[in-house]
């Protein structure tokens, strides 16, 4: 199992005690699958239009980490020939991508914020946060507190310019629905000595010229967002809680909980949505009248979280296989193995 190594700064302790320093984590690539098809990206509209879409960009997606990312003999991520064969334009298009996964994968393993999506996904972001000076991603955690996320990744070593500009960007970002943020990371992937490290940073001012942002729909629209792929892909799949009990092979169990599931041949690749989170999003993505502010479907969702965290834990010891805290579920094949331990098909 690769390990990645981190550097954090300036987090309080609530956020965790041993988060400040050099630290290393231990990370199974079905962990860093989860992170790169599950972090949120502005151009949702276009993917989710029909459920065979939604399917490709995951397949794209896990296949950008398949062919640029591998484990090292030292134990964590470097570049595979094909990543240092790119030209340049083409390695920070990749850089970037890899700069959401870790992003997305800090949040979750290290913040316990399960959800972030890109602020471009909202149409009805201000003028004003739709420069290149706003922060890429937005989160919330199971206590309904806000996140501000800025996520950049860099080829080679990161410097403070890049430091710099990643905490300014999170400061321009005030309120979110009326609250405070309770925590903004600069978080930069860049590599050193092929070795991919990670560098997060929480900056404490906040820039005198940010502004507020209310989202219409309030949380309620925020966790559509984050969903919509996820339910589109099983139900264009022509999966349901109720015909998979007859067909008996679109769905896993995992502990307590019962996990709707598509396969990627493809990639050799299943995803799957706890099956309960569905079926409350589904009935969530059907009503027509939502009030601003509205924050409905977390505390419903919050109902199944214990389940979902018991059966996370029940797979432990399967690295091929993780189930998030927000009930997707990834399942490697076993053509990943060779490819992630040499970088090579």
């Amino acid at each position: 199992m690769p390990n990645l190594d981190y550097t954090a700064y300036g987090f309080p302790s609530n956020w965790g005690s041993q988060l400040n320093g050099p630290n290393s984590v231990d990370i199974q690539w079905s962990e860093l699958v989860w992170a790169a098809i599950t972090v949120g990206r502005r151009s949702w509209d276009d993917v989710i239009q029909y459920g065979s879409l939604s399917r490709l960009e995951i397949i794209y997606r896990s296949a950008i980490l398949r062919a640029n990312l591998s484990s090292s003999s030292q134990g964590g991520f470097t570049k595979t020939d094909a990543y240092k064969s790119l030209d340049p334009s083409e390695k920070s298009a990749v850089s970037y991508f890899f700069g959401l996964s870790f992003a997305n994968l800090a949040a979750q393993r290290l913040l316990r914020i399960p959800w972030l999506v890109h602020l471009d996904r909202f149409s009805d972001l201000p003028i004003r946060l739709r420069g290149n000076r706003r922060p890429d991603l937005i989160g919330k955690n199971y206590q309904g507190e806000w996140g501000v996320f800025e996520a950049k990744g860099r080829t080679n070593r990161v410097d403070q310019r890049t430091i710099q500009t990643a905490k300014e960007q999170t400061r321009m970002l005030r309120k979110i629905d009326g609250s405070d943020p309770s925590i903004r990371v600069a978080s930069i992937s860049h590599f050193s000595d092929d070795m991919l490290n990670l560098h997060l940073e929480d900056p404490d001012e906040i820039d005198p010229n940010a502004i507020d942002f209310e989202i219409s729909g309030g949380a309620d629209q925020f966790l559509k967002y984050y969903y919509q792929p996820f339910v589109s892909l099983i139900e264009h799949s022509g999966t349901s809680h109720e015909e998979t009990i007859d067909r008996g092979t679109d769905f896993v169990r995992i502990g307590s909980r019962e996990i709707n599931i598509v396969s990627l041949a493809e990639i050799d690749l299943v995803v799957g949505l706890d099956a309960q989170v569905q079926e409350i999003l589904t009935l969530g993505f059907q009503e027509r009248d939502v009030p601003t502010n509205s924050d409905r479907l977390r505390p419903q969702l919050l109902n199944h979280l214990e389940g979902i965290l018991e059966a996370a834990h029940s797979i432990d010891d399967d690295t091929a296989s993780f189930l998030g805290l927000d009930g997707v579920f990834v399942r490697l094949g076993a053509s990943w193995d060779s490819v992630l331990i040499s970088g090579s098909e």
